[in-house]
C-alpha cells in the first residue's frame, strides 16, 4: 500500500512538470546524444562544426517551444471542433521530433558501452581525453539501464503474448508505429488542452451549456459560479506554467553546473541520469504488479471453483 501510494504521488507530482521535463529532456539528449554517438564515435569535420554552432539547437527549440505556445493559445481561445486542424499540425511536428529522439535512444542503446571512460576535456587539441591519463576510470552506464528498460516496454505486449503477436504482426507494429507517433499528443497536447480547459464543467451527463445548470437555476448564480471557475483555471493554468518554466530552468542549470567542470563520465548520477532511472523505476513498478495481479487473477481463474466462468450458449437458451 505504501509503494502504491509513492507511486500515485510521484505520478501526480510528474503531472505538474511533465510537458516541462520533456522538453528539457529532449534538448539535453540532444546534446547528449551529438557528443557520444557522432563527436565520439566519428571523425566526421562537419558532425564537429554543426556540434560547436548553436543553429541546430536552436532550431529545434524554437520549433518545440511554437508548438507548445499554439496548443496554449488554441486550448485557451477556441472550441475543439474549430482547433483541431492546429492540433493536428502541432501533434505532426511534435510527433516527428519524437520519433527522431527514439530513434536516437535506440541508437544509444545499441553503440553505448555498458562502461563508460571517464574524459576530460583537453584545450590544446580540443578534444576529449582519458582521465586520468595513464589508467583513466571506467564507470556504470546508467542511461543504458533506464534506456533499455524503458524501450523494454514497447515490446512487453510481444514478450507476454508471442502467439498473438505471430498472428497479428502487422497489427502489432501498426500499433507500436501509432503509439510512439502519439506520445506526444498525450504529454503535451492533452495535459496543455486538460489544464486549460478546468473551468469546462458541461461535459459529462450534465444539462447542455455552460454546466452551472446543474448547480443552481438563477441566472445570477450560474455566472457567479462560472466566473469563478474561470478564476480558478487561471490560478491553476499560471501555476502549471510556473512549474513548467522553474523545471525547465533548473534542469539546465544542473546540467550546465555538469558540463562547467570540464569532465565527463565521471560516475556521478546528473539530472539526465536521475530522471531516466526515476522514469524506468515508475516503469518498473507498474509493470512487475500488473503481471503479479494478472498471474494472480489467472490462478483464480483456472485453480478457484469460486472465480470459474461458465460458459453459456445463448443461441440455445434464446
Amino acid at each position: 500500500m505504501i509503494l502504491y501510494m509513492l507511486y500515485m504521488i510521484s505520478s501526480f507530482a510528474l503531472a505538474f512538470v511533465i510537458v516541462g521535463a520533456t522538453f528539457s529532456t529532449i534538448m539535453i539528449f540532444y546534446n547528449y546524444a551529438l557528443h557520444t554517438i557522432f563527436l565520439y564515435q566519428s571523425d566526421a569535420k562537419w558532425l564537429i562544426n554543426l556540434n560547436k554552432t548553436s543553429f541546430v539547437r536552436e532550431f529545434l527549440f524554437a520549433t518545440y517551444l511554437t508548438c507548445l505556445v499554439l496548443v496554449l493559445i488554441v486550448s485557451l481561445t477556441l472550441p475543439v471542433d474549430k482547433g483541431i486542424g492546429y492540433f493536428r499540425v502541432a501533434v505532426v511536428i511534435l510527433s516527428i521530433m519524437s520519433l527522431l529522439t527514439v530513434t536516437g535512444i535506440v541508437y544509444f542503446a545499441t553503440q553505448s558501452p555498458w562502461y563508460l571512460q571517464e574524459e576530460i576535456w583537453d584545450p590544446a587539441t580540443e578534444t576529449w581525453v582519458p582521465y586520468p591519463y595513464d589508467n583513466p576510470n571506467y564507470t556504470f552506464n546508467y542511461l543504458l539501464l533506464a534506456a533499455i528498460i524503458m524501450l523494454s516496454t514497447y515490446l512487453l505486449p510481444i514478450i507476454l503474448r508471442p502467439v498473438d503477436f505471430a498472428r497479428n504482426i502487422t497489427s502489432y507494429t501498426f500499433g507500436l508505429i501509432s503509439y510512439l507517433l502519439m506520445i506526444p499528443m498525450y504529454l503535451n497536447v492533452l495535459s496543455i488542452y486538460a489544464i486549460s480547459n478546468l473551468h469546462d464543467v458541461s461535459w459529462g451527463n450534465r444539462p447542455t451549456g455552460t454546466g452551472t445548470e446543474a448547480f443552481t437555476a438563477a441566472e445570477a448564480e450560474q455566472k457567479k459560479a462560472k466566473e469563478g471557475y474561470l478564476v480558478f483555471r487561471t490560478k491553476m493554468l499560471v501555476f502549471w506554467l510556473l512549474c513548467q518554466v522553474l523545471y525547465y530552468i533548473m534542469a539546465l542549470q544542473m546540467m550546465a553546473a555538469v558540463y562547467d567542470k570540464q569532465i565527463i563520465n565521471s560516475g556521478k548520477i546528473t539530472y539526465l541520469e536521475f530522471l531516466t532511472l526515476y522514469l524506468a523505476a515508475i516503469i518498473c513498478f507498474a509493470t512487475v504488479f500488473a503481471v503479479l495481479y494478472t498471474i494472480i487473477w489467472w490462478f483464480r481463474y483456472c485453480c478457484l471453483k469460486a472465480y470459474k466462468i461458465e460458459e453459456q450458449d445463448l443461441s440455445k437458451e434464446f
